[in-house]
């Protein structure tokens, strides 16, 4: 049985689109011999089957237009018999990326010496390319073309260009409309930070976003495939503009992504359907390599900690027992200076009293001395007077001479006395 229908075809020179004719068709599988012939490689681009629109509208954009086409049916056939031609710029590449559906890619050192003969997209090969990744709803194919952004070495104006391409796709799907997410992608200096970047981009609600809503409409499958897309995609992107490390990307994954995702039930019968139903081991594989690396390191982290801690403690309570021995010997001290102090202040008090004492004392003998030194004094005037008249009165003299010397033994006598 037999069917016919029409295929998009693009002139390669004016990028204009218009239906062609497609030969009828048998619904039989092919021989193993084609089945060979059509498997993809990364140095050629894919001749799909026949049922992917995909695959015929790429290899029609790169039949020359202008030799002219006796009917339908021969384009047809050699769009579905053939290969497509090799894959010699840019955009050939992004096109067979494209055409493989968001399955793995690989770019071979000759194709891609090949590509960096012509590295640059035109405008009319770059509005082509962003037309076929508006039909990728899911964004299955451009974290696959930032990790070959990742190996090409040597490069950087290939490296650019695919970059540049990726994000101007980013920014046209309605996932990353949000002005946050488009600041992010460029690394604005108001940009949000890798967490909160990827924390706005998990939890919006894609179902609620018009431009999603097409002929068919999403499943809540789908939804929950595009959330994981974009979120990987915008991880490689930050591994590839910030620097960000895998261990890092791995703890981010997982507290916005894989940690909201996983089942919240407490059956141990839906948990292990869950754990049994994974497939992509090497993922799986890694996360948890890095998460049991990680914590091994904490793990020894926390052991160093709880033996200083161990060493700490021991320290601090020779520490307390030292400062107790201190603070007893400065209670001592304390308390034998309180009592040199009153002993002091007992000396003080007693040396007041005394000094008082001692003044008085000498007061009184000073008022003492100085009336009887006075009195002397005149004595011993007036004796002088009576030797100075004519005739001198010598006995006058020796009377008052005596009586002042005898006066002052007198208080001599009283001062050996009072010693």
């Amino acid at each position: 049985m037999t069917q016919s229908r029409k295929i998009p075809i693009t002139n390669k020179s004016t990028g204009k689109l218009t239906m062609g004719k497609a030969a009828n068709v048998q619904a039989a599988a092919k021989p193993r011999t084609a089945q060979r012939d059509d498997r993809a490689t990364a140095s050629e681009l894919p001749s799909e089957r026949q049922d992917s629109p995909i695959a015929n509208t790429l290899a029609a954009e790169h039949i020359d237009s202008s030799q002219p086409a006796a009917s339908g049916h021969d384009l047809t056939q050699d769009v579905n018999k053939k290969k497509g031609p090799p894959v010699e710029n840019l955009e050939q590449f992004i096109a067979y990326a494209y055409s493989r559906q968001g399955q793995r890619i690989t770019l071979k050192p000759a194709v891609e010496k090949a590509i960096c003969r012509h590295p640059k997209l035109s405008e009319e090969a770059r509005s082509r390319l962003l037309r076929l990744a508006g039909d990728d709803l899911l964004l299955a194919v451009p974290r696959q073309l930032l990790l070959i952004v990742r190996d090409i070495a040597g490069y950087p104006v290939l490296n650019s260009e695919m970059r540049n391409f990726v994000r101007q796709v980013l920014e046209m799907h309605p996932a990353f409309s949000r002005p946050e997410l488009k600041s992010a992608l460029g690394n604005q200096p108001d940009a949000p930070g890798p967490e909160s970047a990827m924390a706005m981009l998990v939890t919006s609600d894609f179902s609620a976003l018009p431009d999603l809503k097409r002929d068919k409409p999403l499943r809540s499958k789908d939804f929950d495939e595009l959330r994981a897309n974009a979120a990987y995609c915008l991880a490689v992107w930050f591994t590839e503009t910030r620097g960000l490390s895998i261990e890092k990307i791995n703890q981010l994954l997982y507290e916005t992504l894989w940690r909201p995702m996983s089942p919240g039930a407490k059956d141990e019968t839906v948990r292990l359907r869950s754990l049994t139903e994974i497939r992509d081991l090497a993922g799986v594989g890694l996360a948890c390599a890095t998460f049991k690396r990680q914590s091994d390191e904490m793990a020894y982290v926390v052991a160093d900690a709880g033996k200083k801690l161990t060493n700490a403690s021991e320290h601090v309570t020779a520490l307390t027992m030292r400062n107790e021995q201190l603070r007893r010997d400065l209670d001592e001290r304390d308390r034998r200076l309180a009592a040199l102090d009153q002993a002091l202040e007992s000396e003080r008090r007693d040396h007041a009293h005394t000094r008082a004492h001692l003044q008085d004392d000498f007061e009184q003998l000073r008022t003492r001395l100085l009336r009887r030194i006075k009195a002397e004094v005149n004595l011993l005037t007036e004796g002088l007077h009576a030797l100075r008249r004519d005739p001198p009165k010598v006995h006058v003299m020796e009377d008052h001479a005596e009586r002042a010397l005898d006066a002052l033994r007198k208080a001599i006598k009283e001062l050996e006395d009072d010693e």
